[in-house]
Protein backbone atom coordinates (compact mmCIF):
# COMPACT_ATOMS: atom_id res chain seq x y z
CA UNK A 1 0.00 0.00 0.00
CA UNK A 2 2.70 2.26 0.94
CA UNK A 3 4.05 2.01 -2.96
CA UNK A 4 0.75 2.46 -4.42
CA UNK A 5 0.59 5.65 -1.92
CA UNK A 6 3.54 7.83 -1.91
CA UNK A 7 6.16 6.59 -4.98
CA UNK A 8 6.37 9.73 -6.58
CA UNK A 9 6.75 11.82 -3.99
CA UNK A 10 8.80 9.72 -1.75
CA UNK A 11 11.57 7.45 -2.54
CA UNK A 12 12.28 4.99 -0.85
CA UNK A 13 13.35 1.09 -0.59
CA UNK A 14 10.80 -1.41 -0.53
CA UNK A 15 11.61 -3.29 2.53
CA UNK A 16 14.78 -4.15 4.55
CA UNK A 17 14.65 -7.38 2.49
CA UNK A 18 15.78 -5.56 -0.35
CA UNK A 19 18.95 -3.73 1.18
CA UNK A 20 21.66 -5.29 -1.18
CA UNK A 21 19.64 -6.85 -3.36
CA UNK A 22 21.59 -8.13 -6.10
CA UNK A 23 22.71 -10.42 -3.68
CA UNK A 24 19.44 -11.43 -2.45
CA UNK A 25 16.83 -13.95 -3.64
CA UNK A 26 15.35 -13.31 -7.20
CA UNK A 27 11.85 -12.10 -5.52
CA UNK A 28 13.79 -9.15 -4.05
CA UNK A 29 15.56 -8.19 -6.51
CA UNK A 30 12.57 -8.06 -8.70
CA UNK A 31 10.18 -6.29 -6.13
CA UNK A 32 12.57 -3.53 -6.90
CA UNK A 33 11.24 -2.60 -10.24
CA UNK A 34 7.84 -3.38 -9.18
CA UNK A 35 7.81 -0.80 -7.14
CA UNK A 36 10.06 1.65 -8.63
CA UNK A 37 12.23 0.92 -5.54
CA UNK A 38 15.77 3.05 -4.49
CA UNK A 39 18.62 0.62 -4.00
CA UNK A 40 20.32 0.89 -0.66
CA UNK A 41 23.82 -0.85 -0.21
CA UNK A 42 25.21 -1.40 3.10
CA UNK A 43 28.58 -3.07 4.50
CA UNK A 44 28.47 -5.35 7.08
CA UNK A 45 24.39 -4.99 7.70
CA UNK A 46 24.70 -8.29 9.51
CA UNK A 47 26.57 -6.61 12.39
CA UNK A 48 24.61 -8.93 15.09
CA UNK A 49 26.21 -11.81 16.68
CA UNK A 50 22.83 -14.22 15.26
CA UNK A 51 22.47 -14.28 11.77
CA UNK A 52 18.78 -15.69 12.22
CA UNK A 53 17.80 -12.35 13.98
CA UNK A 54 19.47 -10.06 11.18
CA UNK A 55 16.76 -7.61 10.60
CA UNK A 56 18.49 -6.90 7.00
CA UNK A 57 16.47 -10.49 5.70
CA UNK A 58 18.67 -12.45 5.41
CA UNK A 59 22.32 -13.96 5.73
CA UNK A 60 23.84 -13.09 2.44
CA UNK A 61 26.05 -9.33 3.17
CA UNK A 62 28.43 -7.23 1.91
CA UNK A 63 31.71 -6.90 3.08
CA UNK A 64 35.23 -5.36 2.57
CA UNK A 65 37.65 -7.14 4.78
CA UNK A 66 39.09 -8.40 1.82
CA UNK A 67 40.31 -7.43 -1.69
CA UNK A 68 38.77 -10.55 -2.74
CA UNK A 69 35.50 -9.45 -0.57
CA UNK A 70 35.66 -5.86 -2.14
CA UNK A 71 35.64 -7.00 -5.61
CA UNK A 72 32.67 -9.04 -4.91
CA UNK A 73 30.44 -6.22 -3.62
CA UNK A 74 31.77 -3.74 -5.96
CA UNK A 75 30.50 -6.47 -9.04
CA UNK A 76 27.05 -6.71 -6.70
CA UNK A 77 26.90 -3.04 -6.37
CA UNK A 78 27.68 -2.39 -10.19
CA UNK A 79 25.02 -5.53 -11.14
CA UNK A 80 22.21 -3.43 -9.01
CA UNK A 81 22.97 -0.24 -10.86
CA UNK A 82 22.63 -1.85 -14.25
CA UNK A 83 19.53 -3.03 -13.19
CA UNK A 84 18.30 0.18 -11.35
CA UNK A 85 19.31 2.41 -14.87
CA UNK A 86 16.12 0.13 -16.97
CA UNK A 87 13.47 1.57 -14.25
CA UNK A 88 15.33 4.72 -12.51
CA UNK A 89 12.84 6.96 -14.40
CA UNK A 90 9.80 5.39 -12.73
CA UNK A 91 11.26 6.91 -8.92
CA UNK A 92 9.24 10.08 -9.46
CA UNK A 93 6.04 8.84 -10.89
CA UNK A 94 2.94 7.59 -9.20
CA UNK A 95 2.01 4.18 -9.54
CA UNK A 96 -1.61 4.33 -11.23
CA UNK A 97 -2.08 0.65 -11.30
CA UNK A 98 -0.72 -2.65 -9.41
CA UNK A 99 -2.18 -6.54 -10.35
CA UNK A 100 -1.05 -9.51 -11.68
CA UNK A 101 -0.99 -10.51 -14.80
CA UNK A 102 -0.56 -14.49 -14.28
CA UNK A 103 0.50 -16.40 -11.72
CA UNK A 104 4.03 -15.35 -10.50
CA UNK A 105 3.72 -12.05 -13.01
CA UNK A 106 3.02 -8.70 -11.99
CA UNK A 107 2.52 -5.53 -13.57
CA UNK A 108 3.22 -1.80 -12.34
CA UNK A 109 1.60 1.17 -14.07
CA UNK A 110 2.99 4.35 -13.76
CA UNK A 111 1.65 7.98 -14.48
CA UNK A 112 3.70 8.30 -17.65
CA UNK A 113 2.09 5.52 -18.63
CA UNK A 114 5.01 2.66 -18.30
CA UNK A 115 4.75 -0.78 -16.81
CA UNK A 116 7.24 -2.89 -15.13
CA UNK A 117 6.09 -6.14 -15.81
CA UNK A 118 8.21 -8.60 -13.72
CA UNK A 119 8.03 -12.30 -13.80
CA UNK A 120 9.09 -14.32 -10.72
CA UNK A 121 8.26 -17.79 -12.64
CA UNK A 122 10.81 -20.40 -13.99
CA UNK A 123 9.17 -19.79 -17.69
CA UNK A 124 9.15 -17.16 -20.05
CA UNK A 125 5.68 -14.96 -20.10
CA UNK A 126 5.19 -13.16 -23.57
CA UNK A 127 2.94 -9.37 -22.66
CA UNK A 128 1.83 -7.69 -25.75
CA UNK A 129 3.94 -9.56 -27.77
CA UNK A 130 7.01 -8.68 -26.15
CA UNK A 131 8.72 -12.23 -23.73
CA UNK A 132 9.53 -11.75 -20.01
CA UNK A 133 12.52 -14.27 -19.67
CA UNK A 134 11.77 -16.65 -16.27
CA UNK A 135 12.97 -14.19 -13.06
CA UNK A 136 13.24 -10.83 -14.52
CA UNK A 137 11.77 -7.99 -15.41
CA UNK A 138 10.96 -5.31 -18.32
CA UNK A 139 10.00 -2.01 -18.84
CA UNK A 140 7.85 -0.94 -21.36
Amino acid sequence: MWFITFNGYVISNPSNATVNFPIKPVDDILTMPELAGRPLFYFYSSFKSKMKDNWMGGTLDLGCATDEELDYAVEQIKKGYDIFQQYKGLLKETIVDHCELAPQVKCTTFSNGRKTICNYGKSPYTYKGITIPAESFKVI
